[in-house]
């Protein structure tokens, strides 16, 4: 069904994709009201969210599958950044209306309150799993975003299960970390809670956002109040281009953990490159070099790029191996999240 939809833009119109994908977002907003009208009198509190969880895992394997079909609808205009923007303009109108009320994170992936996508609001969203929104319908919205939000809430998991490995098969007890786009850090805790072995942990947080670095100095706060470990933090309220030049001498190899995830994603290959050769040099024999980057032609295209306008640029393994050849690793590990839609790449020093 297309009745009732936006006008299109005409060179949109004129594509020979947009009848497919149209049709595709259609049945697509068909299907979340179908799922939506089943909340008609849930109620609130406790057993309305009971009846959310419910209504959406009788609904998710179809939305999963509309989400897995969604690639092959917008990949004939990925390359061509006029028709993106105007495919965007289009589902904004069409689509985000019905899954995207205020106080999800589907909502606040699209608006982009921060000013730029991705922020640590959406990133603090993504790993809680309590049900956001005024009514029911709006967490079942919202629930809907944590699907798409589960590469980041599973390669968190990830990344700091290999922290805790690190820590146990190298015998520290004092962990140099370096966070490159930090957010709110929600790793530190974690950490702690991991690897009991530590006795201090020596955190280095880089950020450009100062409210996120402000939420994470009261995480890191609470951390300290309960950790048996020292936590000693450096704020570092500037851009990853800080970090891109070599280090000078009384930098290099100071560190024992990297962890760079949410950042590369949005770079040029040869910034990337660029970043990754300066982090590496300031690891100490032993250390690991952690980036993530979401994986090419996966379900999280559609509504990250197409919806929310977020430039992310997805790669393939091959990309990432390419990184590890370009800093020297002689140890590289390629994962996918438990998602499938998220690479996360270890390069042992």
């Amino acid at each position: 069904m297309t009745r009732g939809l936006p006008s299109v833009p005409s060179a949109i119109e004129r594509h020979p994709a947009f009848p497919a994908y149209r049709t595709f977002a259609s049945d697509f907003v068909e299907a979340v009201e179908a799922a939506l009208s089943d909340l008609e009198g849930a109620g609130e509190g406790e057993a309305a969210d009971a009846v959310v969880r419910e209504r959406f895992a009788r609904f998710e394997p179809e939305y999963r599958d509309r989400m897995d079909a969604s690639y092959g609808f917008v990949e004939p205009f990925l390359d061509d950044r006029g028709l993106l923007e105007g495919l965007h303009a289009w589902t904004a109108r069409a689509v985000v209306p019905t899954v995207a009320p205020e106080g999800t994170i589907l909502h606040r992936a699209f608006v982009k309150p921060r000013g730029y996508p991705g922020d640590y609001g959406v990133m603090e969203m993504a790993y809680d799993p309590t049900l956001r929104g005024r009514t029911p319908r709006d967490r079942f919205c919202h629930r809907l975003g944590l699907e798409i939000a589960w590469p980041i809430a599973s390669r968190l998991e990830i990344a700091v299960a290999d922290i805790a490995a690190a820590v146990e098969a190298r015998g520290i007890e004092r962990l140099r970390f370096l966070d490159v786009g930090c957010g709110a850090a929600p790793e530190i805790p974690r950490i702690l809670e991991a690897a009991p072995r530590l006795r201090r942990l020596d955190a280095w947080l880089v950020d450009h956002d100062r409210e996120a670095l402000e939420a994470a100095r009261a995480r890191v706060d609470a951390t300290r109040r309960v950790a048996t470990a020292t936590v000693d933090v450096t704020f570092d309220e500037a851009s990853y281009a800080k970090l891109m030049e070599p280090p000078a001498a009384d930098e290099r190899e100071r560190l024992d953990y990297v962890y760079c995830l949410g950042l590369v994603d949005y770079l040029r290959n040869e910034r990337v490159v660029a970043l990754l050769r300066a982090l590496w040099a300031r690891l100490v024999p032993g250390g690991t070099l952690l980036v993530g980057n979401m994986k090419a032609g996966t379900a999280n295209v559609w509504p990250v790029n197409v919806m929310f306008d977020w430039r992310v640029k997805y790669r393939t393994a091959e990309d990432l191996h390419g990184w590890a050849e370009a800093v020297g690793a002689p140890s590289a590990e390629l994962r996918l999240d438990e998602s499938g839609r998220n690479f996360l790449l270890f390069l042992r020093k």
